[in-house]
């Protein structure tokens, strides 16, 4: 399902869902690429609106079913990172930071369903159905969001009755039961969305923007929502592992009722789900009020896969999906840790900013001679240098993308680690080591000097960060020594 993204640079775009010979079905790649399109929407400041869409007579008809057999047949440690997939894109889709309008026509199944589901606003052409037909297939209610997508529109009740039943419905029994706000003649549905884009694009984008994240909390998000997510991940996992799901596609293909194994063995629902198939993320220890050192380890881990994909790809290219699926987790399960994708660049910069800054504000302040203590902070910031060389590419090129107070904070972290440094070089001059007519230009080159190694420095026997550092020593020192000094240096070298 390749995906077309139109109208960027002005007050509405529209995300098309392009694969009309397969109904707008998607693979794993489709719902990666409709992540980034809604990524680029959102850091699109003249966006005021999107709007998805399908073309051709369909929506979308879901899940390819040939993903759900590849999925299926796929060793269980590759299952995880596949199955995050589909309900972090429904969350990004409802989670979005400005007005999405939906314009469903034709057949909107299972994930397709979900898609439209996740918008703010569901304009339904009157051909349009909408399936959840997970259980039919043996797989669980909570496939691609549904049960929350379904319950924050219609109740729980309601949504019970439409995932147990498998239920297909048409255009007005969905308006009727909530869960689309207008139906329209197909040929006006264009129409009906233009309209409603307009008409967001004349309200203010702040007080939208607030008052969607605020609903969103009361609707779970940042609480109950992201432990409930990994649980339904769980009953996923153990669905493609047992023996209702084989059954469920042999039966779609063979247009049959379906003998579920679960029925003669008298198992639970989709085989059962043993407790300890429960990711350990998702256990009442971790709620957020509660955080052990497990979590901070897990959020640790997530940070540095982010570290490793923005440095390959770029903060910008980087889609939430992507982060998701690398991370193993469900978009519900990465806002457990952090609370937007620009945090997690932050918590990056933060991580260079405790090893290298705060060390730096110590040396800076130790009692030993100016080049014994530039010498250690040049061993300290080659050493960073080698331990994390992605959270260095991210922090030396990716800075610019934080916003408001991280902005702030970074900047006010970054000239105080510049203060540091002037102050050992001026500490030098006044104790007569060093012979500087600008201390501020001086610490400048000491840092172009260390800073930019990350381009090429791979540590190894024969060059280490030690032996680097220094190398970098010698050379800054004989270039500041005062003559004394470095007659010294010569003489016992």
């Amino acid at each position: 399902m390749p995906v077309e993204l139109t109208g960027l640079g002005g007050p509405g775009a529209t995300i098309t869902l392009d694969a009309p010979q397969r109904l707008n079905a998607f693979g794993r790649q489709d719902l990666l690429d409709l992540s980034q399109a809604l990524d680029r929407c959102a850091d699109d400041p003249e966006v005021a609106c999107v709007v998805l869409r399908g073309r051709g007579r369909a929506f979308c008809a879901g899940a390819d079913l040939a993903l759900i057999e590849e999925v299926r047949r796929a060793p269980a440690a590759e299952r995880r990172a596949s199955l995050v997939l589909a309900p972090s894109v429904m969350l990004q889709i409802a989670q979005f930071p400005k007005p999405t309008i939906a314009a469903v026509q034709g057949a909107a199944f299972g994930g397709g369903a979900c898609i439209a589901l996740a918008c703010d606003d569901v304009v339904l052409a009157e051909d349009a159905r909408l399936g959840f037909i997970f259980t039919s297939l043996g797989l669980p209610g909570g496939d691609s969001a549904a049960t929350w997508l379904l319950s924050r529109r219609v109740g729980t009740r309601q949504a019970w009755r439409l995932l147990s039943r498998g239920a297909i419905i048409g255009a007005q029994e969905a308006a009727a039961a909530g869960l689309a706000d207008a139906v329209v003649p197909l040929d006006r549905l264009s129409e009906e969305v233009a309209e409603r884009a307009a008409d967001y694009g004349r309200r203010s984008a702040t007080a939208l923007a607030a008052t969607k994240q605020q609903l969103l909390r009361l609707d779970g998000v940042g609480s109950f929502l992201e432990p409930a997510m990994d649980r339904e991940l769980a009953a996923m996992l153990a669905a493609f592992e047992g023996p209702d799901l084989a059954e469920g596609l042999a039966a779609h293909h063979q247009k049959r009722e379906p003998r579920w194994p679960s029925r003669a063995a008298g198992a639970g629902p989709a085989g059962g789900t043993p407790a300890d198939t429960i990711p350990a993320d998702a256990t009442a220890a971790d709620v957020p009020e509660q955080r052990g050192q497990r979590w901070h380890d897990r959020r640790t881990a997530i940070v540095d896969t982010a570290a490793k994909l923005f440095a390959e790809r770029g903060y910008h290219a980087t889609g939430t999906a992507e982060l998701c699926q690398a991370a193993g987790l469900g978009k519900g399960s990465l806002y457990y840790y952090v609370d937007s994708k620009e945090n997690l660049l932050y918590l990056i910069h933060e991580r260079v900013m405790e090893q290298v800054f705060d060390t730096a504000t110590r040396i800076a302040g130790l009692d030993e001679p100016a080049a014994e203590r530039l010498r250690q902070l040049g061993q300290e910031q080659i050493s960073v240098i080698a331990r994390y060389p992605d959270h260095v590419w991210v922090f030396l090129h990716e800075y610019r993308a934080l916003t408001g107070e991280r902005a702030n904070q970074f900047t006010a972290s970054r000239r105080r680690y510049e203060r540091s440094i002037e102050t050992i070089l001026q500490d030098g001059v006044d104790s007569g080591e060093f012979v500087i007519d600008d201390v501020h230009l001086a610490a400048l080159g000491w840092l172009g000097m260390h800073n930019y190694t990350y381009i090429w420095f791979q540590p190894g026997k024969k060059l280490t960060a030690a032996r680097l550092a220094s190398a970098f020593y010698d050379l800054f020192i004989e270039g500041v020594s005062a003559p004394a000094r470095r007659t010294s240096r010569s003489s016992t070298g």
